[in-house]
């Protein structure tokens, strides 16, 4: 368990805790009491995993501090956008992606739903995410091709970088991309296939 889950975790206990001793203290009954207690527990933590309360007081010195400090595990890969980076962990197909917001020395947090999955394609040996941090312009763009090597290009010149080069058997190719100024009119060509996520 990561440090930044367990702050949550004793938070909405303590929250809890002290709903479920005020409302005995009001001579409700145990059971409702307990009830009650249980639902506030639960959305606390909810709330308190969206909102990075962190950042306030503290800026991560590295995409490593931040990813370890809410459990993301080791950094593989990441991808500077302007006001944010796609941070990437895992290996050998097993991959989760999650965008931090940058700071001017540093590394921000986003909360557990701050990186949104905005489009999404589906073919017959590729697979293609738009990942966006939330509430901003920041998009990124993931391509899995499964049939080896790739050409992948998009209508905007974005530079692609090569997170695996897969043999089409028992591996995956990954490319990577910062994407500025998305909009419908986007379009990727992988392997001369258009595609559009609009």
């Amino acid at each position: 368990m990561s440090l930044f889950q367990l702050i949550r975790l004793v938070l909405a206990g303590l929250a809890a805790l002290a709903l479920f001793l005020l409302l005995l203290r009001k001579k409700l009954k145990q059971r409702t009491a307990i009830i009650l207690a249980v639902a506030v527990f639960a959305a606390a933590d909810v709330l308190l995993c969206n909102t990075p309360l962190e950042n306030a007081v503290y800026t991560f010195p590295t995409p490593k501090a931040a990813a370890d400090y809410v459990g993301f595990g080791d950094v593989t890969d990441v991808v500077e956008g302007e006001e944010s980076a796609l941070f990437l962990t895992g290996g050998s197909g097993q991959y989760q992606l999650r965008v931090f917001p940058k700071a001017a020395d540093g590394w921000k947090l986003c909360g557990e739903n701050g990186t949104d999955i905005k489009g999404f394609f589906s073919g017959e040996d590729t697979a293609i995410q738009l990942v966006q941090m939330k509430n901003s312009t920041e998009y990124y763009v993931v391509v899995i091709c499964t049939g080896g090597n790739a050409e992948v290009t998009d209508s905007y010149g974005s530079v692609f970088r090569t997170l695996q080069e897969g043999d089409g058997v028992t591996s995956d190719s990954i490319y990577l991309a910062y994407v500025p100024g998305y909009d419908a009119q986007y379009v990727l060509t992988v392997n001369g296939e258009t595609i559009s996520l609009g």
